[in-house]
Parts: C-alpha cells; structure tokens; sequence
C-alpha cells in the first residue's frame, strides 16, 4: 500500500483499508505522520501486527521526514523486518536497531554528515543489513 503526498488519509481510514486487506504486508508512506496516527491505538495494533515492510522516506531530496516520536515509532513497527527511513543522528538509528528486534533490513537516507560516517565505521558490526547513503550534500544546502 503506498501513501503519497497528495492523498489525504485520516487514520481511521487507513485502519479500514487495513482492516478489508488481509494480506498487506508493506506500507509506503511519502507524506508526514500526523498526530492522529499517534493516538488512533487500533490503528497502532493494526499496523504493527500487520506491516513487515515499512518505507517512511520524503521523496523530495532536499526535505527529509523527522520521526516525531521514536518510542511510538518503535513500538508500532516492532515487528518490523526491512524500513526505508530517513535519520539525521546515530542516536536514533540505535534506538531503532535496540527497538525493532526483528529487523533484517535497514535503508537509510542519511540526513547529516555525522550520521553517514557512523554507519559506514560500524553497520558491519551491526545483526542487521544496513544500506545507507547521504540524503543529500550538505554543500548544496544554504
């Protein structure tokens, strides 16, 4: 299932389209999570029992999606096995390795320089196969 910018899905209407789809499996997600994500905890179950595929990266290459609240992130994608993100800081990409135990696969659209060479020194030390890459140059951005 995949969710660009220009639908506009309130939660409970994504917990029904869940609901009518049995076999949905990944989730494509180009535009902001809003608040009504976080409180909607049918919706939480749903996507967390359901959703082994997870992309939650902005298509625009100089925008990136800032996870608002990790733990709600974690506990909702826990069961999680492959996620296409966007991180600005290595503290959020440990918090995501730790929380998300079933984890095999990891794309990650580096926001900061910082996090890229992190991941390029340790994601060979890492259970979990990290594909990373810099968002963008930050040379490019005023």
């Amino acid at each position: 299932l995949e969710i660009t910018e220009e639908c506009a899905v309130k939660s409970e209407l994504l917990f029904e389209i869940l609901k009518q789809m049995p076999n949905i499996s990944s989730l494509i997600l180009k535009k902001k999570i809003t608040s009504s994500f976080y409180t909607n905890h049918e919706l939480c179950e749903l996507l967390n029992k359901k959703i082994k595929m997870f992309d939650y990266r902005n298509p625009a290459s100089a925008n990136y999606f800032k996870i608002q609240d990790l733990d709600w992130f974690c506990k909702t994608f826990s069961n999680v096995e492959e996620l296409h993100c966007d991180i600005d800081n290595v503290d959020d990409v440990l918090l995501i390795l730790t929380k998300c135990s079933k984890l095999s696969i990891i794309k990650i659209k580096c926001v900061s320089e910082s996090t890229f060479t992190w991941l390029k020194i340790n994601a060979r030390t890492c259970n979990v196969y990290i594909n990373y890459e810099l968002k963008y140059d930050e040379s490019e951005i005023d």
